[in-house]
C-alpha cells in the first residue's frame, strides 16, 4: 500500500511540474455525427487485411484469458490447494515479465521489424497456457504456472506496444 501511496505521490508531483497548458481539442464539423466517425473506423479496420486479423485475433486472444483468469484462480488456490501469497507472487511475477517484455519492444522491433515481432509474440503469447493442466500439487507445479504466466505476459508486453502502433 505504501508503494502505491508513493505511485500517486509521484504523480501528483509530476502533473504539477507541468508548465504548459493542454491543447485544447481541435473542433469537429458540424456537418459530421459519431456514429458517422465510429462506422468509417469501423470500416477502416475491418477493410485493411494486416488490422483486422490483427483485430480478430487479439478479441479471440483477450476473450479466452479473461475466460480462463478465474478457472486459474480456482485451479491454483482449490484444486492444487496453494496458498494465496503463492498465486499473488505468480502473478506479481509475471507483471515484471510483461515490463520486461514492454522495455525490449524498441530494440526487437529495430532489429527484427514489426511483422516479425507481431507473429512471433502473437504465437509465444498463446503456447505457455497449455502447461498449466498439467501442474501438480508441488513446487515443481507451480513452477510450471509461474513460468507459463511469465512467458505468457512476457509476450503480450512485447505484442501490445507493437500492436497499438501498427499500421
Amino acid at each position: 500500500m505504501v508503494a502505491d501511496a508513493l505511485s500517486y505521490l509521484a504523480s501528483a508531483l509530476g502533473i504539477r511540474r507541468l508548465r504548459s497548458p493542454e491543447p485544447a481539442a481541435p473542433k469537429r464539423a458540424a456537418e459530421r455525427h459519431r456514429t458517422t466517425d465510429f462506422l468509417a473506423g469501423w470500416r477502416y479496420i475491418l477493410r485493411h487485411r494486416g488490422l483486422a486479423a490483427l483485430f480478430w485475433n487479439s478479441l479471440v486472444f483477450g476473450g479466452c484469458i479473461t475466460a480462463a483468469s478465474p478457472l486459474l484462480t480456482v485451479f491454483m488456490l482449490r484444486d492444487r490447494g496453494f496458498e494465496p501469497w503463492q498465486y499473488g507472487v505468480v502473478f506479481g511475477a509475471a507483471g515484471v515479465a510483461g515490463i520486461a517484455g514492454w522495455l525490449l519492444v524498441k530494440p526487437v522491433l529495430g532489429r527484427f521489424g514489426q511483422r516479425r515481432i507481431l507473429l512471433a509474440a502473437g504465437v509465444g503469447r498463446n503456447l505457455w497456457q497449455g502447461l498449466i493442466p498439467f501442474a501438480s500439487a508441488t513446487t515443481g507445479g507451480l513452477l510450471m504456472i509461474t513460468a507459463s504466466e511469465l512467458l505468457l505476459l512476457f509476450f503480450v508486453g512485447l505484442f501490445n506496444p507493437i500492436f497499438a502502433i501498427y499500421g
